[in-house]
This record gives structure tokens, sequence and C-alpha cells, in this order.
């Protein structure tokens, strides 16, 4: 289900998973921000989605700036709330995806776990 994820969060959401990817986009989404090629740990970077995150961030785009992807929020956030047991009703409201959207999503998620 993450491969339709921007290439960059799919990198995050395999170094240090959903979460971190998705405090990330909260954070930075659809701004053009610098990465630095190293980070203290009170580094905003750091901060907003943490050392593993970061660490993924800096090795593939490090001492560049980058246009951080929004796209994928909604999708980190129906893929977050569904594998936390969400029901089909609130995920679509939640999110303003229609119900039958909200279960072809979850249909996905199931193949993509088996």
């Amino acid at each position: 289900m993450t491969t339709r994820l921007p290439y960059l969060l799919r990198v995050i959401c395999k170094a240090a998973g959903e979460e971190a990817a998705f405090a990330l986009v909260r954070e930075f989404g659809g701004q053009w921000i610098y990465i630095p090629k190293k980070a203290p740990d009170d580094h905003r970077l750091v901060l907003a989605g943490g050392r593993i995150a970061a660490e993924a961030i800096m090795k593939e785009s490090g001492g560049s700036y980058i246009a951080f992807p929004k796209a994928g929020m909604r999708r980190l956030k129906v893929l977050s709330m569904l594998r936390g047991g969400t029901s089909n009703n609130a995920v679509a409201k939640a999110t303003q995806l229609s119900h039958r959207q909200v279960r072809r999503l979850r249909a996905e998620l199931r193949g993509s776990e088996l």
C-alpha cells in the first residue's frame, strides 16, 4: 500500500515507520526545505520525525533543498487509521473519502499484509 506514496515518504516509512512519515508530512508537507548532510539532535528534522527518519532523509537528499511531499498525507492518515482498527465509516468521515474508497483501501491493505 505504501507503493503509491511519493518516493521520499516510502523511504521514511521503510526506515522509521508510518508514524514518523506522518509527523514529518504534518510539519513540512508542501514546504521547500534545506536538508543538511548531518543534523544535531535539536535540529527540526530530528525533532519532528525522530533520528532514524532524519538519517534516512539526509542519506537520500542531504546537502540540498527539497520540496517536501504533501501528497501522501491523507493516504498515510487512512493507512494509520485502518491499521489501528478504525471503522470504514469513521475513516470516511475523518478523511472526506467515500465509504467505497475506504473499503477499497482496506482491501489493498489486507492484500499487502498477506
